[in-house]
């Protein structure tokens, strides 16, 4: 075990690109607008209702901010879809 030496699983700040991580954060959010929304036949429907039950939530406010959108924008975003759909 080595304490004091580098830790080569260790990714360093310098070596992270922030428009990387960003386009992460927007393909989890659209993975889950995704499911809600377009119906694929490859989604069941506790699928459905667990990404339903995410937008709003700790995580949905958590991965918006880090996509760089606004939470509280793409709820209600998600809402007025949502009411369309319905």
């Amino acid at each position: 075990m080595m304490l004091d030496g580098v830790n080569e699983n260790q990714v360093l700040e310098q070596d992270i690109d922030p428009a990387a991580c960003r386009s992460l954060w927007c393909a989890i959010l659209k993975e889950q607008w995704d499911i809600v929304f377009c119906g694929r036949s490859t989604d069941s429907k506790n699928q459905r209702e667990a990404a339903m039950s995410w937008f709003g939530g700790r995580d949905f406010q958590m991965v918006c901010s880090l996509a760089g959108m606004d939470p509280e924008g793409v709820f209600q975003s998600y809402h007025r879809h949502l009411s369309g759909a319905a």
